[in-house]
This record gives structure tokens, sequence and C-alpha cells, in this order.
């Protein structure tokens, strides 16, 4: 499956996010099956909760920043959009889905 093409019509920021959200949670997915205390059902709530948590602190991150840059009467340095959350926490669920499909192909 060519995920790029799937989700190309977002554009580049949002496949950024969701390759971002990717890469956070094959660390967690691997990170969870190497304690081996982590059914795969926990291992795919943890990708979703890293995956959110990391979209969401991201774009408060740029949310302050744009606020700084106002202060000092700059434009914004980056955009803060709630779709941007979607498409990290998109790739979390990506991860966290093929993860649980690989356990059940292997059973």
């Amino acid at each position: 499956m060519n995920i790029s093409k799937l989700l190309g019509f977002l554009g580049t920021d949002k496949m950024q996010h969701f390759s971002l959200g990717t890469v956070i949670t094959v660390l967690v997915a691997a990170a969870c099956a190497a304690s081996g205390k982590f059914s795969v059902r926990d291992t795919f709530a943890a990708c979703f909760i890293v995956a959110l948590a990391a979209g969401a602190i991201k774009e408060f991150i740029d949310a302050k920043l744009n606020r700084k840059t106002a202060e000092d009467g700059l434009p914004p340095a980056h955009s803060v959009d709630p779709w941007d959350v979607a498409a990290t926490t998109l790739g979390g669920v990506y991860v966290g889905g093929l993860f649980w499909l690989a356990d059940l192909m292997g059973r």
C-alpha cells in the first residue's frame, strides 16, 4: 500500500505530521513489544495516545511561538491547525493497526 499516494491529497504539511506520528509510534510499539508486558490492544492504545499527545503538543508549541512572534510585531511563524493533530494521530493509528494486524496474522 502506498500511503503517500493515499494521503498525498492532504499536502506536504499533513504528510509530515503523519510521518512524525508513524516514526514516534514505531518506537512506542517496539518498546511495548520488547517489554513483553503489553497486550496488542494496549500497544494500539499506546500508539494512539502517544501520537495524539505528540500532535497536540506540537500545535500548542506552534501557538505559543506565534504569540511570541506577534508580540515582537512579526507574522506567525507556524500554522496552527487541528487537522495537523489529526494527521499525527492517524500516523499512530496506522502503526498500531499494522502491529495489531501482524499479531493476528502470526496466530
